[in-house]
């Protein structure tokens, strides 16, 4: 019987590590965050201030990806801080502030504490030339 307990330890001491490492870890967890709006084209003739939102129930029908668990603190970042950036961020919410006169995609990324990351684009364009309008002429 002196044997068994040795055996017996070894056993408990597997059966641990195999529950352990079948339990979900935040850094395991690879959902996407869905992001509102996933996409907004505006134009460079101004600054503009756009709101982004991250998670499930965020009012976009267009935003892609189901994020039932998100770890917070979220991490907001751009691909190019020269087309934009971030002014404030909380919570689930980040304000973004174009730079104006730049035009490009500009890829806004999110990033839980668990790895989860999402993705929007800003879109900046020319403005359209405006129209041309006929002037009457007298002869």
């Amino acid at each position: 019987m002196i044997h068994a307990r040795p055996l017996l330890l070894l056993v408990t001491l597997l059966s641990a590590v195999a529950m352990l490492a079948g339990c979900d870890d935040a850094n395991t967890n690879s959902q996407q965050i869905a992001i509102a709006p996933s996409s907004i084209t505006l134009t460079n003739d101004r600054i503009w201030v756009v709101t982004f939102r991250a998670g499930d129930n965020i009012g976009d029908n267009d935003a892609v990806g189901s994020s039932t668990n998100i770890f917070y603190p979220l991490e907001w970042s751009v691909s190019d801080p020269g087309q934009g950036r971030f002014i404030s961020q909380s919570g689930a919410s980040a304000i973004y502030q174009t730079a104006g006169r730049v035009t490009g995609v500009n890829v806004i990324n999110v990033r839980d504490q668990g790895g989860q990351e999402g993705q929007s684009t800003v879109i900046l364009t020319i403005p359209a030339p405006p129209e041309a309008t006929a002037t009457p002429t007298t002869l």
